[in-house]
């Protein structure tokens, strides 16, 4: 007890009335070394949905904190509208608009659910960062309803991290 008291003591200050108040100071981390890695293989544009899976996924458990994709389930979102019955659910969710580069910091764009036809049938808006390394952290909100989920891809863009990356790639895969 003594030391908490002490404590108290010692993080107040006194004001020009002689009452005392606590003052305490906090340092946000960097999202691009302090996220959560989304790895698993459905997540991934190329992983198809059926039934016969069992019950289409749901991304209940993402609710504000930032994620980076990972592994199996790539290493970025998609950019593009992706097919319903993707990424282990219904409604895949994919980003509406271009990936930043490193030195915009934290921007916010739109993500879309895809299902019955409609590229974006439900919206949200997402906070991303282009880290240091190439890769990207998303914060990513709780959908309002289930099936949908955060889908993942290789990124083949290169979304400006490394100039001249894009058409490397595109070099290498030519014959």
């Amino acid at each position: 007890e003594l030391l908490w008291l002490w404590l108290l003591f010692s993080l107040g200050s006194e004001t020009s009335q002689g009452a005392s108040e606590m003052s305490f100071s906090f340092t946000a981390l960097d999202p691009c070394s302090a996220y959560i890695s989304l790895n698993e293989p459905w997540r991934n544009t190329d992983h198809q949905f059926d039934e016969s899976q069992g019950s289409p996924l749901c991304d209940n458990s993402v609710d504000g904190e930032w994620y980076r994709f990972t592994g199996m389930a790539g290493d970025a979102m998609p950019t593009f509208c992706i097919p319903e019955n993707h990424c282990g659910t219904h409604a895949p969710v994919w980003l509406n608009g271009s990936h930043p580069r490193e030195g915009d910091g934290i921007v916010q764009r739109q993500a879309c659910a895809s299902f019955n036809g409609n590229c974006c049938l439900w919206n949200t808006t997402v906070e991303v960062k282009a880290c240091p390394g190439g890769y990207y952290v998303y914060r990513l909100t709780k959908p309002s309803v289930c099936f949908h989920v955060y889908c993942g891809r290789e990124n083949h863009e290169g979304a400006g991290l490394i100039p001249g990356l894009a058409q490397w790639v595109k070099d290498l895969a030519l014959p």
